[in-house]
């Protein structure tokens, strides 16, 4: 039943308490709730740009983040929708999804974005059952906006790419204890990636890459990669050993060293003239790009 539904046919004061109740997933203070509840209707698809897509390590599964403040759970064999994921939401930018991630069984989702009141220290990231549809926790109190998630190969971290404030690497269990951070950045990070072995690379627009090992202490100190001055998006290359670098304000794609970092090679891409190709992906085989 779609929300607009629900409001005509529910008494408001008991609609009231249910939104309430949505906002208490941990045991600390939830986020300030809007005394009037936003009805919405529920159109079986985004309706808003779409910001983000995982899909889980066996391919069955796809999960979609929006601006439009839900995040859907998708068969990929199929197409069918068969969730979709909400947060609570406020007026204005507050509840936008801007990050999504799937543990690697498929089993829970990670979402992310302007997920509270815009003030520093009250950003949340949101655990889902991904069969239910239900919150399960949330990892409370970051300083900025959430650009993107990923999930350890494990299953056992979340690392967290930040508007302000770089990088962040959470457990992905109860009660989701924070592993370690990285606040040295001058910029905002729009990317973290981890390979099979645990290793984590990330972007920031300060221009440099950084590099960590499965400690994740670095590597190598920050790099700048040339194509641009703004990396937006860095992957490892299936056996780690490579990591292409899409750019934000440039049409360049580089790949550099997975080990320290060191210029490799800048891929052809003259015939893409206009705008960016900020976002890359390798395929299974690390052979194409």
């Amino acid at each position: 039943m779609s929300a607009y539904a629900l409001l005509r046919q529910t008494a408001l004061p008991g609609l009231l308490a249910l939104l309430t109740s949505l906002a208490f997933v941990t045991p600390e203070p939830a986020q300030p709730v809007a005394e009037q509840p936003f009805p919405v209707l529920e159109t079986g698809m985004h309706t808003a740009v779409i910001r983000r897509f995982a899909v889980d390590r066996a391919g069955r599964y796809g999960v979609s983040a929006s601006d439009d403040k839900t995040a859907r759970v998708w068969n990929l064999a199929d197409g069918r929708l068969l969730q979709t994921l909400r947060v609570p939401v406020g007026e204005n930018q507050e509840g936008k999804l801007y990050a999504v991630a799937i543990s690697p069984d498929g089993e829970r989702v990670a979402v992310g974005g302007w997920t509270g009141p815009g003030i520093a220290g009250q950003i949340s990231v949101y655990f889902f059952e991904r069969a239910s549809g239900r919150i399960k926790g949330r990892i409370a109190g970051l300083p900025n906006v959430v650009h993107h998630l990923a999930w350890s190969p494990d299953g056992q971290r979340l690392a967290i790419a930040l508007g302000e404030g770089g990088i962040r690497v959470h457990a992905t269990r109860p009660p989701y204890a924070e592993i370690a951070r990285d606040a040295d950045y001058g910029g905002e990070s729009y990317s973290v990636d981890f390979d099979r072995s645990g290793r984590l690379v990330s972007t920031s627009y300060d221009g440099k890459l950084r590099l960590y090992d499965a400690a994740l202490h670095l590597q190598v100190p920050p790099r700048a990669v040339s194509g641009g001055t703004r990396p937006l998006f860095a992957r490892f290359a299936p056996d780690g050993g490579r990591i292409a670098v899409g750019f934000e304000d440039s049409t360049a794609v580089s790949v550099v060293s997975g080990t320290d970092l060191a210029p490799l090679q800048t891929m052809d891409t003259r015939a893409a003239d206009k705008g960016d190709l900020s976002t890359v992906s390798w395929s299974a085989d690390g052979r194409r790009l």
